[in-house]
């Protein structure tokens, strides 16, 4: 069985090295896998620093955007480029840990998708207070937990369904939810950012909110199953 990771970047040039060694070693327990970046356009150094990464056999991917088209737009290009079965997204900012692949891609099936519920303090109240606000009006539409993020594996199985609902613009997180019978969830402590911060100011984050709930509306009632 072959898995991909695929891991969105954008201005991420100063946690692109530690995080593409955690992940070869979090992904210790096959030979078969890929690592997919999909560079945004970045106006830092981390197209350089990602054009300097290695893998064993070859396993690396670049893909780089000539234009910013966003988060989701770019996990969509690592997706459909993906040659795995079974496939893992995730930030690239190490918030995240990727030593939960292998306990979450041991949950996935044909029918079947993991997230990775989060837990801690890792923004600040007001964010984290309007964040609880639009997750929970998710979680009341399609049932993914309000603490799960960007964390998440499927089934290649699960793609071609989400792929066959045709939303624009997409956000995978709640299709994927959408798209799967059962949702499986692994418990993880979510870390501070490591350096820099977020690119997504309130105005962004308040556009992306209603695309969110725009695209869970769109997708319930294209709903495949």
């Amino acid at each position: 069985m072959k898995y991909s990771v695929i891991i969105p970047v954008f201005n991420n040039s100063s946690t692109l090295v530690d995080l593409h060694n955690q992940i070869i070693k979090a992904l210790h327990f096959t030979k078969s896998y890929e690592i997919i970046y999909v560079d945004d356009s970045s106006v830092d150094h981390s197209r350089q620093v990602l054009d300097s990464l290695e893998s064993p056999e070859n396993c690396l991917k670049v893909i780089c955007n000539s234009k910013n088209i966003g988060q989701q737009l770019s996990i969509m290009k690592g997706l459909k480029k993906s040659n795995g079965e079974i496939l893992v997204v995730m930030d690239a900012d190490l918030q995240d840990s990727p030593q939960h692949i292998e306990q979450l891609v041991s949950k996935v099936n044909k029918t079947t998708s993991a997230f990775i519920k989060r837990t801690g303090h890792y923004q600040s109240i007001p964010r984290m207070i309007t964040s609880k606000i639009l997750k929970y009006y998710i979680y009341s539409l399609t049932g993914l937990n309000p603490n799960a993020g960007s964390y998440y594996a499927l089934h290649k199985q699960t793609l071609k369904r989400l792929l066959q609902l045709h939303i624009k613009p997409p956000y995978i997180s709640i299709q994927v939810a959408v798209c799967s019978l059962k949702i499986e969830y692994i418990t993880a402590k979510r870390s501070t950012r490591f350096s820099g911060k977020s690119s997504y100011d309130f105005i962004k984050r308040l556009k992306a909110g209603v695309r969110a709930i725009k695209c869970a509306k769109q997708s319930i009632q294209k709903e495949i199953f």
